[in-house]
């Protein structure tokens, strides 16, 4: 579960998304700021246990049309001392949402994102280099400020 103003979808998703297929994004950033969705604010995962004694957070933020995400790895459990890895990785874009499926019931949100590497480090940086642009499709659903996925 993943909660607004402390929300991010899970570092994990965040990897994910890197794992599409690549696609040129263009925009305007007047135009895409202008409109407030469902998502608007930060989202963030917490922080999370990961391998070799590292901990790792991810926020999403979004703002009109616009998304940041990052993924950073701490060297303590309250992801207060950020250090060198290959988790880390920022992505700036855009977004539209649209009706996902159905799971039990329970509507999902559609996020489709255009996005593009504006930090990555070590092996991550080999496949997801600074400027490679890519197209993402991910689906939640969204609880008021709980979004699962």
């Amino acid at each position: 579960m993943t909660q607004k103003s402390t929300i991010t979808p899970i570092l994990l998703g965040l990897v994910v998304l890197a794992v599409s297929a690549c696609a040129e994004a263009e925009y305007d950033m007047d135009e895409n700021l202008s409109e407030a969705t469902i998502l608007e604010g930060t989202w963030s995962d917490g922080c999370l246990a990961g391998p070799n004694g590292q901990y790792g957070q991810a926020f999403s933020t979004y703002i009109g049309k616009t998304v940041r995400m990052t993924a950073q790895a701490y060297s303590d459990d309250q992801c207060t001392n950020p250090i060198a890895s290959d988790i880390n990785l920022r992505l700036n874009g855009t977004f539209t949402l649209e009706e996902g499926g159905k799971i039990d019931g329970k509507q999902l949100t559609k996020i489709n994102s255009s996005l593009s590497v504006e930090h990555s480090e070590g092996l991550l940086a080999s496949y997801y280099p600074v400027g490679m642009t890519f197209d993402a499709a991910t689906e939640y659903f969204i609880d008021g400020d709980k979004m699962y996925g």
